[in-house]
């Protein structure tokens, strides 16, 4: 129960820092209740990829599991369009569009899909 409730307080943690810096604030939390920093370890990692163009090049040289770095990426590129967001340089609609075509592997847009279909 105890570990339960250590991971919970963790998981939780990472989440607050991770929306406040997406520019949603709420409480601070120091970087010692999340443990490893997954946040800042995102970011880079995200950044090396960014220059790579390669996860697994990325996870060879850092030493990390794949899905571990995949993960990480994705979280570091959805907050670089947050932050993109916040500084007013990514349209609402944009940030979306972004955000689901990589979620859902590049298949549609939130344009393609919720947009009512031409009739000709």
């Amino acid at each position: 129960m105890m570990r339960a409730l250590e991971a919970d307080a963790r998981l939780q943690g990472f989440l607050t820092r991770l929306w406040s810096q997406r520019g949603v604030h709420c409480d601070s939390v120091p970087a010692s209740a999340v443990g490893i920093d997954h946040v800042e370890q995102s970011n880079n990692l995200y950044r090396e990829f960014y220059h790579a163009r390669s996860v697994r090049r990325v996870a060879e040289s850092q030493g990390m599991a794949l899905d571990y770095v995949d993960w990480a990426i994705r979280v570091g590129r959805e907050t670089a369009y947050w932050q993109a967001y916040q500084r007013g340089e990514l349209p609402l609609e944009s940030l979306a569009d972004q955000l689901a075509w990589h979620e859902w592997n590049q298949q549609l847009s939130l344009r393609e899909i919720y947009l009512p279909r031409q009739r000709g």
